[in-house]
C-alpha cells in the first residue's frame, strides 16, 4: 500500500453508500470517512505493526486537530504472533504521543472502525497491521449501521468497565450490527 493509495480523492463515495470493498479499495474509502470525522473515531485492531499504524498516522493527526476523538483497541503485545513486543510497544507509544487513546483488550479479534455516529466498518482486515492478503470490509452507514438498544441495564459490570474504557457515548456502547443482530460486547 502506497500513499496514493490512501488518498480520499481517488473514490466518489455517498455518505450514504453501503458496500463491501476489498484490501485495494477499502483504503481509499476509509481515509475518506476518517476526512470527513467529525466527532469521533474508534478502530478495534486486534494486531498493530509500525508500518500498519503508520499508513494511518497523517489521517488520525489530522482528525485529531480537528479536535475528533481517536480511540483505537488492541491485543496486548504478548498476545501478538507477528510483530514483536517491543516493536508493538513502541508502536502504542508512538500512537499515544500522537493524542491517540490505546485501549488493550485481552483476546480480542474484532476488526471494526465506528466514524461518528454514522459509518460502521467491519470484516476481516486487520485496520493497522494488514499487509498483502484478500480481505473484506462491510461499510454500512447511518441507521443501518447501528442502533441503541433501549432499556438495556446499566447494572452489567462488563458493560460499565467496556464503557468506561472506550469513553463513548451510549450509542457506541450498545451497538447493534443491524444486518446481523450481533452485539459487539454482550451487555
Amino acid at each position: 500500500v502506497c500513499s496514493s493509495d490512501l488518498d480520499p480523492t481517488r473514490v466518489d463515495l455517498a455518505e450514504d453508500q453501503l458496500g463491501i470493498f476489498n484490501e485495494a479499495s477499502f483504503y481509499p474509502a476509509f481515509a475518506h470517512d476518517l476526512k470527513t470525522a467529525e466527532e469521533s473515531i474508534v478502530i478495534l485492531s486486534p494486531y498493530i505493526t509500525s508500518k500498519g499504524a503508520a499508513r494511518w498516522a497523517d489521517h488520525l493527526r489530522a482528525a485529531l486537530g480537528r479536535g475528533v476523538g481517536v480511540r483505537i483497541i488492541s491485543k496486548p503485545a504478548d498476545e501478538f504472533g507477528g510483530a514483536s513486543a517491543s516493536e508493538v510497544g513502541e508502536t502504542i507509544d508512538s500512537l499515544r504521543v500522537l493524542g491517540v487513546a490505546v485501549d488493550l483488550r485481552g483476546r480480542m479479534h474484532e476488526k471494526i472502525a465506528l466514524i461518528d455516529r454514522r459509518i460502521a466498518w467491519h470484516g476481516s482486515l486487520n485496520i493497522l497491521s494488514h499487509s498483502s492478503t484478500s480481505e473484506l470490509m462491510i461499510r454500512s452507514p447511518g441507521g443501518s449501521a447501528c442502533r441503541t438498544e433501549r432499556g438495556t441495564s446499566d447494572g452489567n459490570h462488563r458493560t460499565q468497565k467496556i464503557r468506561r474504557t472506550l469513553n463513548l457515548r451510549p450509542c457506541f456502547w450498545q451497538l447493534k450490527l443491524a444486518h446481523f443482530g450481533n452485539l459487539i460486547w454482550p451487555t
